[in-house]
């Protein structure tokens, strides 16, 4: 399972080394956005938030502004709380 780079992507190595499973009936997608750069931009906010322990250090198409650090530190640490349901 390689990403568009060649190299295994942070999920498969993670899986790899813990030895973990995964399964898509217990994936939640955290949100939905059509629009390419706004969903850039989402993502950038998701991370900064949440901290995924899965993102490597950089990959994301937007680097956001220490200008926004208050408004980010305002936001609730889970955003997902209305998470839209995986595939089925």
């Amino acid at each position: 399972t390689f990403n568009k780079t060649g190299q295994d992507s942070a999920v498969h190595l993670h899986l790899k080394d813990k030895g973990h499973s995964f399964e898509d009936a217990n994936v939640h997608i955290l949100d939905r956005e059509d629009r390419w750069f706004e969903r850039g931009v989402k993502e950038a906010i998701y991370v900064h938030c949440e901290q995924p322990s899965l993102n490597r250090g950089g990959g994301l198409r937007h680097q956001l502004s220490a200008i926004y650090n208050p408004v980010l530190r305002s936001l609730p640490r889970c955003l997902n709380a209305h998470a839209y349901p995986g595939p089925s």
